[in-house]
């Protein structure tokens, strides 16, 4: 028995999705549907895999960009061409819709007050550094150069992006892909503010199921409150604590992540 489920693992590591067929006993039909899947140690779980409908509910999110700057970089790696063009469709789509409802006049005036935006709050910073959550935000609020603020942030962000892309070409299970990539998200972007940090639901409840369907380690539970106690920091400090919340979050999906890559 041992030797015929290890004989399973070895021929499931050549592939990241596969399609699962079921015959009705009188019926006679044949139903196939693409799964992913991932072990955990002796157990294999079964992902069903619905590609064109991801699409469309990622595209639909395009309303706020900023949280999809690592999704086709994800997408690419993992390969999942179909949900890449679905959500690209549905984003013209969206684009095209608000525009035949608007009209011209509101795509003039988002291109031309966001560069004046993006001016106001990330070089003259009237939104105060304390309020945004992002590193870019933390080196200004101790005083750091826009410039310095930049290398910081773009260390990040290809930090992230790298990581990410080795995680989804990768075997780890998709749940910690997931969290990674939620997370991910906030550490890219130099504009983010406290009600941003929702996101942050996202890998911590991904990360609670793993711990509660195969044990927590022992620092995960901490690091969890460490997490919290950051962010409800900043309603007496008002300070850019969200950051450390996001880069305690990430450790343990990367950590697993890892360890799940070696196995």
């Amino acid at each position: 028995m041992a030797a015929q489920k290890g004989d399973v693992k070895d021929r499931l590591s050549r592939y990241s999705e596969i399609d699962l067929s079921v015959t009705g006993r009188k019926s006679g039909r044949t139903i196939s549907q693409p799964v992913w899947f991932v072990w955990d140690e002796d157990k294999l779980y079964l992902l069903p895999v619905r590609p064109i409908l991801a699409g469309i509910c990622l595209g639909l999110l395009s309303y706020k960009p900023q949280y999809g700057l690592l999704f086709p970089l994800a997408l690419i790696a993992a390969s999942q061409w179909t949900v890449l063009i679905t959500a690209s469709v549905v984003t013209v789509a969206m684009a095209a819709v608000s525009w035949l409802a608007f009209g011209t006049e509101s795509w003039q005036a988002f291109f031309h007050w966001m560069p004046m935006f993006s001016q106001a709050f990330l070089t003259e910073g009237r939104a105060t550094w304390g309020k945004m959550q992002s590193i870019f935000a933390l080196v200004r609020f101790f005083g750091g150069s826009e410039q310095l603020a930049w290398v910081f942030q773009w260390i990040m962000s290809g930090t992230v992006a790298i990581v990410l892309a080795l995680m989804w070409r990768s075997k780890v299970r998709y749940s910690l892909k997931a969290a990674a990539l939620a997370t991910g998200t906030l550490l890219i972007t130099p504009y983010l503010f406290m009600y941003d940090m929702m996101v942050l639901a996202v890998p911590v409840a991904l990360l609670v199921r793993i711990g509660l369907t195969s044990g927590f380690r022992a620092y995960e539970l901490p690091a969890l409150g460490c997490a919290l106690a950051l962010l409800l920091s900043f309603i007496p400090l008002v300070a850019p604590v969200g950051l450390g919340a996001s880069l305690i979050m990430a450790a343990p999906s990367v950590a697993s992540g890892g360890r799940s890559a070696r196995k």
